[in-house]
């Protein structure tokens, strides 16, 4: 039967409302959360970085500290013969060691702590937890006294160096102000020895000419034909020696006497150059006319020797007065250079002592930053630890919890972490040997204060040695530390052959490579060279072990968020979620991340919600 067009329309719409309906309702039924979980597992984990590198000959290995300190002993010297694992050389580490007896009593500390809750409470831990209270109040006041005590110290220490650095400031401003106007006092004294001098020429070339007659022949006609009759050639040298004495003269007066104190050095040298050659030339054509005298003989009465000795007298007396200026002029001359040497010396002094005293302040600044920080820090640290011995007396009456005991455990794994890490701290101060060799060269002695990565012990190969030089990039480079151990396999002996290394060298200048940053490692194998035909140049597979723990608490990693710098982890509830904060540790290969505290062995959390 033909349904009529009217009832056909009405029974399709009707048809078309219940289908949008069943799809309405399976899409609400479909739209529910689906969990994908974990378990939180116990287990080892372990952290490396992988790279690949190229196996290099190895002549020589220059060995550093890989902190700061003063040398405390060497063990070798220039010469012996080590072997791989031989302590070289230790620092003075009694602050690491400290921290190393602290992490021991601290795990100490944990395990004791983690047996009495295991024990439960008792009369006697209630009586320990109080003893904790008094013990704590105690540290906190002493903590408040020496946080107060600092303070003020470290105050009066940063006043004192301040103190000091205005009086070397206006030290230096003295010294200054003193060096000009003792240069300017010794300047015009050189200047007035040569102006003097200069003038002396002038008078004694004045008195020669009177026996020589060349400027005024009227002076020598009553003795000119009986002058140097016995020896002419002291008169041609006489002659001689006065033009020449004539001409530096008249540059040196040109120099000289436009000189004052305010002229520039070298105008002031130039001119002693002049001056010093014209008193040559004058004391020559002095001593040459005195001997002009000396060969005259004496022919006429109008020229007696009375009127001779005075004129040998007269030119004696000339060169004498050239000879003590030309004293003078030299002592004035070295006086000024003594001047100089001795203001540039003092301007120095001051100088080195006014920086000398910019990094007292600086240092005593610091001091006082780093000081009243930590001490601020015990004080708060002495605080939380009453807080806590307050909140926790009440604990020990109820039976100890999976959570509590989970918390135990994790202060006794961080505890021992704390320990690793103080030992390989304590390690840093140690120097050892990474192969078998010779010692060559010792740069440091005991008692100096040694610098990170500067080179102090050098160990020259004695046979074959060999090392893989790997570059790691820039992320995973913090991770590395030397002595890290090692695994090395080589293209050339097959993935299935592997040999034992560890970190040797690290440099610490970058290098880029198409505009990524990597750092060369240099890798020693942890034994003698393998029994194998090893080449330069061969193919290395390196694997680093930067870091491992035992018995552990894991996740996957992904399962742990963050928000607001709080990492968190969610454990199913029901259709639901809760939301749980935790403390993480390690972050392992394989994607993992160790738990320290929040979660519980075996317990379900939430890797992904779709």
């Amino acid at each position: 039967m033909k349904l009529p067009k009217k009832l056909w329309l009405s029974v399709t719409g009707v048809i078309v409302i219940i289908v949008v309906i069943a799809i309405f309702v399976l899409t609400r039924q479909g739209s529910g959360q689906e969990f994908v979980l974990d378990k939180v597992t116990r287990g080892n984990l372990i952290q490396t970085v992988e790279a690949t590198g190229e196996l290099e000959s190895l002549d020589k290995v220059e060995l550093s500290f890989q902190i700061s300190g003063n040398v405390e002993e060497i063990f070798v010297d220039v010469g012996d013969e080590v072997a791989i694992g031989d302590y070289l050389a230790v620092l003075e580490a009694d602050e690491l060691g400290a921290q190393a007896r602290q992490a021991e009593q601290a795990l100490d500390i944990a395990h004791a702590n983690l047996n009495l809750e295991l024990a439960g409470a008792g009369s006697e831990a209630i009586a320990v937890k109080m003893a904790d209270i008094t013990i704590a109040e105690v540290a906190l006041s002493a903590a408040e006294s020496d946080y107060t005590h600092i303070q003020a110290t470290e105050a009066a220490t940063v006043r004192i160096a301040e103190i000091a650095l205005d009086t070397k400031e206006d030290d230096l401003a003295n010294v200054l102000a003193s060096n000009i106007q003792d240069l300017s006092d010794t300047k015009e004294d050189y200047v007035n020895a040569m102006k003097s001098a200069t003038i002396e020429i002038r008078a004694g070339l004045s008195e020669a000419d009177q026996v020589l007659g060349i400027e005024n022949g009227l002076l020598n006609i009553d003795f000119f034909d009986m002058l140097a009759s016995a020896d002419p050639s002291t008169l041609y040298h006489a002659n001689r020696y006065f033009g020449f004495a004539r001409a530096s003269r008249d540059i040196a007066e040109d120099a000289v006497f436009v000189l004052s104190a305010d002229s520039d050095d070298t105008d002031v040298n130039a001119a002693a150059e002049f001056l010093e050659t014209a008193l040559e030339d004058s004391a020559l054509a002095l001593l040459y006319t005195h001997q002009a005298l000396d060969a005259t003989i004496l022919e006429d009465a109008d020229f007696s020797i009375t009127d001779l000795l005075a004129l040998k007298t007269t030119i004696n007396s000339a060169r004498t007065q050239i000879q003590n200026e030309e004293a003078s002029f030299f002592l004035a001359r070295q006086s000024y250079a003594n001047a100089i040497i001795d203001t540039n010396v003092a301007e120095d002094n001051a100088r080195n002592n006014l920086a000398k005293s910019e990094q007292d302040l600086i240092k005593a600044e610091a001091s006082e930053a780093s000081q009243v920080a930590a001490s601020l820090a015990a004080f708060e640290q002495a605080e939380a630890s009453l807080t806590k011995a307050q909140a926790t007396l009440g604990d020990l009456i109820a039976d100890p919890r999976a959570v509590d005991l989970a918390a135990y455990q994790a202060d006794v794994r961080r505890s021992q972490a704390d320990l690793d890490a103080a030992y390989a701290r304590l390690a840093k101060a140690e120097i050892v040997s990474p192969i078998n060799g010779k010692v060559t060269n010792i740069e440091i002695e005991i008692g100096e204060q040694a610098s990170p990565a500067t080179s102090v012990i050098t160990v020259q190969t004695i046979e074959d040695e060999f090392q893989v030089v790997l570059d790691v990039s820039e992320s995973d480079i913090a991770k590395v530390s030397l002595n890290d151990p090692a695994t090395i396999t080589f293209d050339a002996f097959g993935e299935y052959i592997s040999f034992d290394g560890f970190v040797g060298t690290i440099d610490p200048a970058e290098t880029k490579v198409e505009g990524v940053v990597f750092y060369e490692v240099g890798i020693f194998f942890a034994e003698d060279n393998p029994p194998l035909e090893l080449k330069p140049g061969m193919s290395a597979d390196v694997t680093i072990t930067t870091e491992q723990v035992a018995d552990v608490l894991f996740v996957p990693r992904r399962s742990v968020l963050e928000s607001d710098g709080v990492r968190y982890v969610r454990t199913p509830r029901g259709n639901n979620y809760d939301e749980v904060v935790v403390d993480i540790g390690l972050k392992a290969d394989e994607g993992k991340v160790e738990i320290i505290s929040g979660l519980i062995e075996g317990e379900d959390i939430i890797v992904t919600v779709r």
